[in-house]
């Protein structure tokens, strides 16, 4: 986790992948007050400077103050110094386990929020961040479980919800999760990141038409707009307008332009539409941002070969067998067998052939 403000995936979808999603502006708004808002940062900084010496609440308070300021490596030592002073603080707990998140250190992260749980199994917060963790360390029964604990407790919670739908998203319930994320927007209708789990869940069940509504609200709240434009190309592309898929992934990726996964999509809609060439350009800046992704070299070498280019074909080829271990060996190596007979020049013909005899 390394935004403040940002939801962080695992294209699942995990994402892979699609790297675990999770939403760090929960986590963050979990660890309680904003200390110092109302100050400049260099005048925030100075102040808790100042305060450096105290007990554990001012270590505390020191430890949200840095994080306000987003240095998360300060405000982990001095949350540390408020629980080495009273190793009962839940919320010094929480609050560090909440900075090991941002910093992506999830066992860290898991270790504190588990023990403010234990401290207090009342922490609605706790169950949702230590679910949040949970999830981007792949592990979405277990989230289930404090997610659930967290909706006991508070059941009017639209976050607890979405991040419960992600959860359920990661086990295959698909029916479950799409009920969670519209409960999770009839309560909280601005929740960017539930229109996108939805949509990912209406797409994947074939629901074109509501994955499509879903991405264009979630372009209409600003979240994620390169996700939002890349799960529009990909209704598009299931409903054969190649076109359209290929504008919206344009759009993706102008605003994450290294992103290997959208090139490749994005040259899969160009080979639908018939631009051959665009398409290997594609894969090549696929292959560009990611070598080691056997797919797009295979992918390039039948574009090679649609454009004529058989050297080429059987060069994306060799380099497919050679990274793809035993996967799919096999018909790499009769596409490849086939190309290779095709590049040789005929055999010359004896003068009794040319003869008839």
């Amino acid at each position: 986790m390394t935004s403040a403000s940002n939801r962080l995936r695992t294209d699942p979808s995990a994402g892979r992948g699609e790297r675990p999603s999770a939403v760090a502006r929960r986590a963050v708004a979990a660890a309680g007050f904003a200390v110092l808002a109302a100050l400049t940062p260099h005048a925030a900084r100075a102040a808790v400077v100042q305060q450096d010496d105290g007990g554990a609440f001012d270590q505390y308070v020191l430890g949200v103050g840095y994080a306000d300021l987003d240095d998360l490596p300060e405000a982990i030592a001095h949350y540390t110094k408020a629980i080495e002073l009273d190793p009962a603080f839940t919320k010094a707990y929480h609050g560090r386990g909440v900075a090991y998140a941002q910093l992506n250190d999830l066992d860290e992260a898991l270790a504190d929020l588990s023990q403010v749980l234990a401290l207090d199994p009342t922490v609605v917060k706790a169950y949702l961040n230590r679910g949040l963790v949970l999830l981007y360390r792949g592990e979405p029964k277990a989230a289930l479980e404090d997610l659930r604990n967290a909706l006991a407790l508070d059941p009017d919670d639209a976050d607890a919800y979405a991040l419960r739908a992600d959860a359920q998203s990661g086990t295959g319930d698909r029916e479950g999760a799409l009920a969670d994320y519209t409960r999770a927007l009839a309560l909280d209708p601005t929740l960017g990141d539930a229109y996108a789990g939805r949509g990912r869940v209406r797409l994947a069940q074939g629901d074109l038409d509501g994955a499509m509504a879903d991405f264009a609200e979630q372009l209409e709240r600003g979240y994620e707009a390169a996700a939002a434009h890349d799960g529009l190309g990909r209704a598009h592309e299931r409903r054969g307008e190649p076109a359209a898929a290929v504008r919206e992934y344009t759009q993706a990726l102008a605003l994450e332009p290294r992103n290997a996964f959208r090139c490749a999509r994005r040259a899969g809609a160009r080979m639908a539409q018939g631009d051959v060439h665009g398409a290997i350009e594609d894969y090549t800046a696929a292959l560009a941002h990611d070598p080691s992704a056997p797919e797009a070299h295979q992918l390039r070498a039948a574009a090679r070969e649609e454009a004529g280019d058989l050297p080429g074909a059987i060069a994306d080829l060799e380099e497919a067998l050679a990274r793809n271990g035993e996967a799919g060996q096999g018909a790499i190596r009769r596409r490849l067998d086939t190309l290779r007979a095709l590049s040789r020049p005929p055999a010359a013909m004896t003068d009794g052939s040319r003869d008839g005899g």
